[in-house]
């Protein structure tokens, strides 16, 4: 987790807490812990939820699943993630699913 101050004009402030996650490969189990960390800190502060890529390939329930990538799509949006870049792994199941999972 990082924590940032910004600084706005007239002395005030006011704090900014991001979180990230880098790299799940689909591993669906701490998705739970996530949210209740990120939703306790939107009660004290301003929150940035993001994913710095590579959310697919790694775990059979969503590599299998006739979908491909949903289960972790549908998880990433019950979190309510505010940003997500496209990781090199993203690209696993084509062009194609990539473009239709955006």
């Amino acid at each position: 987790m990082t924590c940032l101050i910004i600084s706005c004009e007239r002395s005030s402030s006011r704090e900014l807490t991001i979180f990230f996650i880098n790299d799940p490969h689909a591993r669906l189990d701490n998705f739970a812990k996530v949210k209740k960390l990120v939703d306790q800190a939107k009660d004290s502060t301003a929150v940035l939820l993001v994913a710095a890529g590579d959310i697919f390939s790694g775990n059979p329930i969503v590599d299998q699943h006739e979908s491909r990538g949903y289960p972790i799509i549908d998880v990433m949006n019950e979190c309510d993630f505010d940003i997500s870049v496209i990781g090199n792994h993203d690209f696993d199941y084509g062009i194609d699913v990539l473009q239709d999972r955006m």
